[in-house]
Formats: C-alpha cells, sequence, structure tokens
C-alpha cells in the first residue's frame, strides 16, 4: 500500500486527531527556532565542527545524531533550526509509528486515551527538538516496536516472521547508534524473538530453522553495540545516572512532572502507581494466560530492559538511567498502560465502563498537564542555557561597535553554547574558556549575581535562571 492509498483510507473520525498530531509537530519545530542552544547540543557541534575542541570518543557523541547534522550544516547552515532538523523529523517518525500502532484497535476513544498516553508528555517532546540523539533514538525505536507488535505471535508464514524480525532489528540498531542507551532494547528485542521463534517452532514451524544470515545480521550490530558500551566504560564515560533504580524511578517522575509545581501527594501517587500497577498487569497476564499479544511483549521487554541495567552495573559499573538517560522507559510504559487497559476491556468485560471512564480522566489530566508546560523559552534538563542566546545577541550589538574582537568570560557551563554561537554567527568576539570568571575581559556572564564586580556594571539579570551579564565599564 502507497501512501497516498494510506490517506485515503483514513476515516475522517481521525481527521481531528490527525490535527492533533500536526500541531505537536508544529509545536517542537517552534521549539527547535526559538530556543537558545544548550551546553550538550554545543559539544555535538563542536565534534563535527571543530574536532580538536573534543574527542569524539565521548558519551556525548551521538552517533546518527551527529552525523545527521553535519549533513543539515552542510546543506542549510549552522542555525539552531537547522541543526535540529533531523530530531524534529525524528518526531514525525514517532507520531506515524504510534498512530499505527494505536489504529489496530479501531476505536477512536482507545485512540485518544493511547495518544495522551504517547505524546502529551513535555519532557519526552523536549527532545525532539533538540539537536542530540535522543528524539532520533525514540523514533526509530517507536518503529522498531511496531513491526514487533504488528503481529506479536501471530504471523501467517515463517519468511513473515524474519522479515518482521529483520526490520524490528534494524530500527533498534538505529536506535543504539542514535543513543547507546538503546542497547538494553536492542538486546531485548532479540531475546524477545528468540522466545517467539521457539514458541512457533514447535507450534507450526518447525521445519524451518534459523540461516546464517540471520545470524550475522543480530550477531554483527550487536557486537557493535556492546563494543561501544565496553569502550565508554573502559574510557570511565558511564557516569551519568542514578545509584538505584529507586533513584531512576523518582527521577522519571520528576523529569515527568517538569516545571508544574504540583503537590507532593502527586509525585507519590505517580510513583505507586507504577510501583503498584506493573505487579498487577503481570499477575493478571499470568492468571488469564494472555501470553500472545502485545501486552505481554510489552511487559517482557521493560523486565528484560530492568534486568539489562542491572547487569550493566554490576559488571562495567555503569549508572542506572537518570532524566534523559531514562526517556526510552517513557513510551515504554505509555504502551503498558495502554495494552493494560486493552487487557482489562477484554478480560474484565463487567467493568468496561468504569475503566473507560477512569481512562478518560487519565487522558483529560495529560492534557492539562502537557498544556500547562507549553513554553518556547527553556528546557527542563539545561535550564540555565535559556538565555544564552540573548546574552550573545546583546553582547553582539556591543562588539559591532569594536574594531577588535571582544572578550567574554563565563561559568565552565555556558562555554559550550557561547562558543557555538560565535562560531555559527562568525562574531566578532574571542572564544571563551573553560577556565571560568576572568576580570580582564569586557564581559562577564555569571549566575550569580555578583553587581559589586570592580570595574564592571550590570546591563542584563535574567531573575528566572539567575543569571546576570556584566560589561566592562
Amino acid at each position: 500500500m502507497n501512501i497516498m492509498t494510506f490517506i485515503k483510507k483514513i476515516p475522517t473520525q481521525h481527521y481531528p486527531i490527525l490535527l492533533v498530531y500536526l500541531a505537536l509537530f508544529i509545536y517542537a519545530f517552534l521549539r527547535s527556532y526559538y530556543l537558545s542552544f544548550t551546553h550538550d547540543e554545543s559539544l555535538s557541534f563542536s565534534i563535527f565542527n571543530d574536532v580538536a575542541t573534543i574527542s569524539t570518543t565521548t558519551a556525548n557523541n551521538h552517533i546518527l545524531n551527529t552525523f545527521f547534522m553535519w549533513i543539515s550544516s552542510f546543506f542549510l547552515g549552522n542555525s539552531e533550526w537547522a541543526l535540529r532538523l533531523p530530531n524534529v523529523l525524528a518526531f514525525g517518525v514517532y507520531l506515524s509509528a504510534c498512530y499505527l500502532l494505536l489504529i489496530k484497535d479501531k476505536s477512536n476513544w482507545l485512540l485518544i486515551i493511547g495518544s495522551s498516553l504517547l505524546l502529551l508528555n513535555p519532557f519526552l517532546i523536549e527532545f525532539f527538538a533538540l539537536a542530540r540523539g535522543y528524539g532520533i533514538s525514540l523514533g526509530c525505536m517507536m518503529v522498531s516496536l511496531y513491526f514487533l507488535l504488528n503481529n506479536c505471535f501471530h504471523y501467517t508464514s515463517f519468511h513473515e516472521f524474519i522479515k518482521a524480525y529483520k526490520r524490528t532489528l534494524l530500527f533498534a540498531f538505529f536506535a543504539v547508534l542514535a543513543n547507546l542507551s538503546m542497547i538494553n532494547y536492542f538486546i531485548a528485542v532479540i531475546l524477545i524473538y528468540f522466545i517467539q521463534y521457539l514458541v512457533l517452532y514447535k507450534a507450526k514451524y518447525n521445519q524451518f530453522k534459523i540461516n546464517k544470515s540471520v545470524l550475522l545480521f543480530t550477531l554483527i550490530p550487536l557486537i557493535i553495540g556492546l563494543g561501544m558500551l565496553i569502550f565508554l566504560s573502559f574510557k570511565n564515560q558511564l557516569f551519568i545516572g542514578e545509584k538505584t533504580l529507586h533513584a531512576t524511578l523518582n527521577s522519571m517522575i520528576e523529569s515527568f512532572i517538569y516545571f508544574s509545581d504540583y503537590p507532593t501527594w502527586i509525585f507519590k501517587s505517580l510513583k505507586y502507581s507504577i510501583l503498584v500497577l506493573f505487579p498487577i498487569g503481570l499477575i493478571s497476564v499470568l492468571f488469564k494466560k494472555d501470553f500472545f499479544g502485545a501486552f505481554f511483549l510489552i511487559i517482557l521487554i521493560i523486565i528484560i530492559i530492568i534486568i539489562g541495567l542491572i547487569i550493566e552495573n554490576l559488571l562495567f559499573h555503569a549508572n542506572f538511567p537518570a532524566g534523559r538517560t531514562s526517556l526510552l522507559f517513557f513510551p515504554l510504559f505509555g504502551l503498558f498502560f495502554y495494552y493494560f487497559i486493552l487487557h482489562l476491556i477484554t478480560f474484565y468485560a463487567p467493568f468496561k465502563k468504569i475503566i473507560l471512564i477512569c481512562s478518560i480522566l487519565i487522558s483529560s489530566l495529560l492534557i492539562y498537564h502537557f498544556s500547562n508546560n507549553i513554553n518556547l523559552k527553556t528546557t527542563k534538563t539545561w535550564h540555565y542555557d535559556s538565555q544564552t542566546k540573548d546574552v550573545i545577541l546583546t553582547i553582539e550589538s556591543y562588539a559591532k561597535k569594536n574594531k577588535n574582537p571582544s572578550a567574554i568570560s563565563c561559568l565552565w557551563i555556558f562555554e559550550p553554547t557561547i562558543n557555538y554561537y560565535i562560531s555559527s554567527r562568525k562574531l566578532n568576539i574571542a572564544k571563551v574558556s573553560r577556565e571560568g570568571i576572568d576580570l580582564s575581559t569586557d564581559f562577564i556572564y555569571t549566575l550569580e549575581d555578583n553587581s559589586n564586580l570592580a570595574g564592571y556594571k550590570p546591563i542584563k539579570k535574567y531573575t528566572e535562571i539567575g543569571s546576570c551579564l556584566f560589561v566592562k565599564k
């Protein structure tokens, strides 16, 4: 089926929902256009633009993202939106995969509920508007999940099974190249298809065997992924994260809450909802013997990933995910809750109305939460960089008056982004160092409001992040 044929077959009642999808895509693009560049994005820019600045053998080098940034830079230049465009387009891929997964159940209410669970997460969408590998990896993972969950255990032929496996694994590997934290998802996919193969082999495909090409298709990406992980472990680059899984869960909920100032009980309710409902879902699957559907596969993926994280912690002393490194769990838990609702409707039919009412209530709360956090000014992870673009524009207006390059010193956290703007805009400003405040420079940018800096006067204060720009008197 080609794209035009598929579009013609879209039910008219889906149009309002697809308009919401389009609005979310436009929102991601607008954020990519208006947001100040951030610390880690600027390091990625340095990797392909000035290799002497930073080693490419760091965890910061999200390979697929760096490659696409280079291509976008070559054709469109080094503006913020141009460098972020690959991740914005990845959001289009993510949206498409979500829609294709959710329309399988042919229910408008379930489409709305599923879309709210998978899309109305301000922290998740944040990374589709940044030049990092997280958005690309999430888009690839969602396509991979579509091929995995499209048939589950219901394949018409062994050839169809192998074709789905190759597609699933290919996009899972792309996700790893975009962000190495996806390695556990990649391994989970291999193990799940191995389980499927054993079940199908015993049931009806016992005359078929896995050939060498399939083994190579599995082992080569696996060796590359594990090699990258081991290499970064030797380089001591796996330091971001938490020391326990409990801390990871807390970090995820804090990230999801975003900039909302909710009471403490909201945080605890979200936390214990996950801790209680996940084992309940697993028990219900075992009790009802619902082993051949998407719900069981999602549970398996989450369990395998958690086991993988524990093994990595023991073998490589890698920290558990936190914040942005735990992003893969957001769509996985979104799908868990979505398929949990389907499971409850199927096996507990007398309570169908109550289940739907509760689901609609959850969707309403998610809509409220997302709308309450819409902004084009800042990010959760790099909030301190929200005004760096304005700082450099202010300095630029001063620098135009000088024949000699102006000099600026700043805290080390601002150094990559300020240098990005100096380089990308070709400004008459000397590049800054990571050595901190220097009282001989023309400008000083710091998080501390040092109004008594000898020989300097404040020209801009940013109260929302507590920073201040000074100029020499």
